[in-house]
């Protein structure tokens, strides 16, 4: 787990691309937590499970949700601010 987070750590430092620490860090987690999920004592196999469905929907509300929710609060502030100058 350490090592993940130096490899992260240092991917961070070289990763230009908008969404791509998410995705690093979203493929991380999913890949330990699923690994964790093959794990022949029961509680280990279910802390890997249950936290592997919430962070992949975490991931993919993260990447396909919160775009569209910041552009369209993104235009209700521009439209805002044109009532504000037309208005005063």
């Amino acid at each position: 787990m350490i090592l993940m987070v130096i490899v992260m750590g240092i991917l961070f430092a070289y990763v230009r691309y908008r969404f791509m620490p998410l995705l690093l860090v979203g493929i991380g987690l999913v890949t330990s937590l699923g690994l964790m999920g093959f794990a022949s004592f029961p509680i280990t196999s279910n802390f890997g499970i249950t936290p592997l469905i919430a962070v992949g929907f975490s991931l993919m509300g993260a990447i396909f949700i919160m775009p569209a929710v910041l552009s369209l609060m993104g235009n209700l502030t521009e439209l805002l601010e044109e009532r504000k100058k037309h208005s005063g």
